[in-house]
């Protein structure tokens, strides 16, 4: 049953113990203060302030204990009485060891301890993960991380065909899933618990004002109460932007003024957006996520009363006599235990903040360019310099970037994007000196410069085989070089698709889709080749060659017809024609055929017929 810390006061005599790797404290090191902290989201820590330092000697004893070097483990007990039970309210490791000298020129000597979590949060990693949840993920770092205390996470759904944790520490990664699955971290004497926020979960402990309340500060913010919680996402699926609504998550009942009440008062809607390829299951778990954090941000503020071990971070304390307005259960967010100067005090910190773990450390996501020099963002525009002679030999193009030296410079040399780009081959496409191109910078280093692309303007526009303005239809395609001297032309409007290559010297080669026409025209030299449904048409103004290795074989299923206003000459070893019916060799002024045998042959009748006189003379004629 819940009840107040003040009970526990009886002699006023605090009982502190602390041991270090199993040993206490001798009782002649005077400890000045004790401090622990602990809050949802964050590793616990705690600090032991012990006196020491002898100006005398010029010593400082205590420090050059064994026990207090890191990686000792700690252990902080405390009671009311000294007859009372001793209740442990940390446990931890020494990771910090300091000395300090105070205006008033007393010293000491100063232990700083955290949970081992702390691990998670040393040196950036990289990771990519297959075909895992959320949870499934964070418990394989904890696991891997080595921490020996047990660790638990709440199941999240939806599963990653692929997450990358990029350039960060292990617990930022962490602390960022879990604020995406609606999940907070409560670490406990190196216990890690990764859960969703519940708001039944009771401490022992009932706070009373007028009783055993020592400070209170509380507000009730409406800010963060939103009406609606809507996520947009770009489903590349369905070519469509879908959407989805947070869950309204169940609340602490504290106060008489719910979130509802309250966001009525701005009528606020928050707005989630992502353009990256996720599924419904992670906008979803999102939207919650905003939605429930709004709401434990709903009442904020401390308490601070008689100490007492039984408050724990994640679960909600009764506040009594605190108005209508602020009575109830309150979510315990952060936990303080205070122990000096004969007292021991605990102040407890209400609900959470609005914002997430990356909002409120934007220094998790790396710096850019390394964190060596202040970065550049975002794209710039550059201005060509020169294309040749890149001193390392790297294709390389000389830029001038204006918003750094205004056309001025010696420019800076900048790698050029390229559509293909392989060993010994690929597309070869680099801009003109006088083009204006958009840069990215490797690791937003402003060093390192790459060319993505050119840009058109008013100024630098594009040649066609006429002035090329977009139209609604944007039906013409092209590539133009050399100030528009060689162009490839693409037109893809319907009925009339075709195809165009031509050069400076208007020499050009089309494919009509349309007029099922294929084009090749020499105007230079007075030549063309077209293919029409009429069948194909050759112009040649001056020689046709035709020079073949092997042989021409021509075959028409019609008829050959040849005609030439002089001469038709044919020279060969052996010449052969063949009729399957007739064969008819007619010369208008005179027919000859000579050679030293000549034979005319017909396997079935045969007729030499003269109009006029009929000839026939040999050495010897032999008639039948």
């Amino acid at each position: 049953m819940a009840d107040s810390p003040i009970k526990k006061l009886k002699s006023g005599v605090i009982n502190l113990e602390i041991t270090v790797d199993g040993t206490k404290l001798p009782d002649a090191m005077l400890v000045l203060e004790t401090e622990v902290v602990k809050e949802v989201n964050k590793i616990p820590y705690a600090r032991v302030v012990i006196f020491d330092g002898d100006s005398r000697e010029q010593t400082f004893p205590q420090s050059e204990e064994k026990m207090f070097e890191p990686g000792g483990e700690i252990e902080i007990k405390v009671a009311h009485d000294p007859t009372d039970t001793m209740q442990t309210i940390y446990k931890g490791l020494i990771v910090e060891h300091g000395i300090k000298l105070n205006r008033d020129a007393s010293s000491c000597l100063i232990i700083t301890c955290r949970d081992e979590a702390l691990a998670l949060t040393v040196g950036r990693r990289n990771k990519i993960f297959y075909e895992q949840t959320d949870s499934d993920i964070i418990s394989a770092i904890i696991s891997e991380s080595g921490i020996k205390g047990a660790a638990t996470v709440d199941s999240t759904t939806g599963t990653h065909k692929k997450l990358i944790q990029y350039y960060c520490t292990n617990w930022d990664f962490i602390q960022a899933r879990a604020d995406a699955n609606s999940l907070v971290t409560i670490i406990n004497d190196g216990e890690i618990n990764i859960k969703k926020p519940t708001v039944s979960e009771k401490t022992d402990v009932t706070i009373t004002y007028g009783v055993d309340l020592m400070e209170m500060d509380l507000k009730i913010d409406s800010s963060h109460q939103y009406e609606e919680v809507q996520a947009n996402f770009w489903d590349h699926t369905t070519q469509a932007i879908e959407n989805v609504s947070g869950a309204k998550p169940t609340t602490n009942s504290q106060g008489d003024i719910d979130s509802g009440k309250l966001a009525a008062v701005l009528k606020p809607k928050e707005l989630l957006q992502s353009s990256a390829p996720i599924t419904k299951d992670f906008i979803q778990a999102w939207a919650d996520s905003i939605y429930q954090r709004g709401h434990l941000s709903r009442i904020r503020g401390r308490v601070k009363f008689v100490g007492s071990e039984k408050t724990e971070v994640g679960k909600v304390i009764e506040l009594v006599g605190f108005g209508t307005r602020f009575n109830g259960d309150a979510y315990i967010g952060k936990v303080r235990h205070t122990i000096k100067d004969a007292q021991w005090l605990t102040e407890v910190e209400l609900g959470i903040p609005e914002q997430t773990h990356l909002e409120k450390y934007p220094s998790a996501t790396p710096l850019g360019a390394g964190g060596a020099l202040p970065a550049i963002n975002g794209l710039q525009h550059g201005v060509v310099i020169q294309v040749n002679d890149d001193p390392d030999g790297e294709y390389r193009v000389l830029i001038n970037i204006p918003i750094i030296d205004n056309l001025e410079g010696e420019g800076v040399w900048a790698r050029v994007s390229q559509l293909y780009a392989t060993e010994d081959c690929g597309m070869i496409a680099f801009p003109e000196v006088g083009d204006e191109v958009i840069l990215g910078f490797f690791d937003n280093d402003p060093t390192y410069p790459v060319i993505l692309g050119s840009l058109y303007s008013s100024k630098r526009m594009v040649t066609t085989e006429e002035a090329h303005d977009p139209t609604a239809e944007n039906h013409m395609k092209g590539l133009s070089f050399n100030k528009g001297k060689l162009r490839m032309e693409f037109y893809d409007e319907p009925g009339v698709n075709r195809y165009k290559v031509f050069t400076e010297s208007k020499m050009m080669i089309e494919i009509n889709d349309d007029k099922k026409t294929i084009i090749i025209d020499d105007p230079v030299n007075k030549n063309n080749l077209l293919m029409d449904p009429a069948g194909v048409t050759l112009t040649v103004d001056k020689d046709l060659t035709i020079d073949v290795t092997g042989d021409i074989k021509v075959t028409a299923k019609k008829g050959i017809a040849m005609e030439a206003t002089k001469n038709i000459e044919g020279k060969a070893m052996n010449v052969k024609f063949e009729a399957q019916v007739n064969f008819e060799a007619k010369g208008t002024a005179a027919f000859m055929a000579e050679g030293a045998q000549f034979e005319v042959k017909g396997s079935g009748m045969g007729t030499v017929d003269g109009g006029g006189m009929l000839t026939l003379k040999g050495g010897i004629v032999m008639i039948n």
